[in-house]
């Protein structure tokens, strides 16, 4: 299963959406077969993140609704917050403002109870979709998120050694890309 996770998850920035969810579907009907609930969970995440990325948001949304249900069950609230953000994205993506506002609420208030992303595969994502939430909404709290985000992409970037890792780090995930574009109008960068 996890060979097909990983599979999943290095196709789809490769933009190979389908065989991305044609990986994490196969991985799903293993983990409900065995009946392991934590590879459910990863498997519904995978999932989720290649429908999002087949323009599917509502089916995106179900499993990362399921996936973030699993995991708060398992006794793993940080890895179902990148549940719960992943859905603020489908949701966002999809028009649904309350349902994004929602869910990038409780992503916000885990950073504030915890004051970190840790066990996530990508924390920087997470502080991103909070930032696309908010800016959606015009919440007042851009501000700081947007510098929370980029102090964090930064610090990140500096504990690379040299110029070329730093410059490959910054260009490797659109996401990256947005949030120092987005730093530099802001005047942050």
């Amino acid at each position: 299963m996890s060979i097909l996770l990983n599979r999943a998850s290095s196709l789809l920035p490769q933009g190979r959406a389908d065989e991305a969810h044609a990986s994490a579907t196969t991985a799903l009907s293993l983990a409900r077969q065995i009946g392991n609930p934590e590879y459910e969970a990863f498997a519904l995440m995978a999932l989720g993140a290649a429908e999002l990325a087949c323009e599917q948001a509502d089916a995106a949304s179900a499993a990362f609704a399921e996936s973030g249900t699993l995991l708060d069950g398992l006794g793993l609230p940080h890895l179902a917050i990148e549940a719960v953000a992943w859905g603020a994205r489908a949701a966002r993506l999809s028009g649904d403002g309350s349902a994004a506002w929602a869910q990038g609420e409780r992503v916000l208030a885990h950073v504030a109870e915890h004051g970190h992303l840790d066990g996530t595969d990508d924390p920087l994502l997470i502080r991103w979709t909070c930032c696309e939430v908010l800016d959606q909404l015009g919440d007042p709290r851009l501000a700081a998120c947007l510098l929370d985000t980029w102090t964090a992409l930064k610090n990140r970037r500096d504990a690379l050694d040299g110029t070329v890792a730093r410059e490959r780090f910054m260009h490797a995930q659109a996401h990256h890309r947005a949030i120092a574009a987005r730093a530099a109008l802001a005047g942050l960068a």
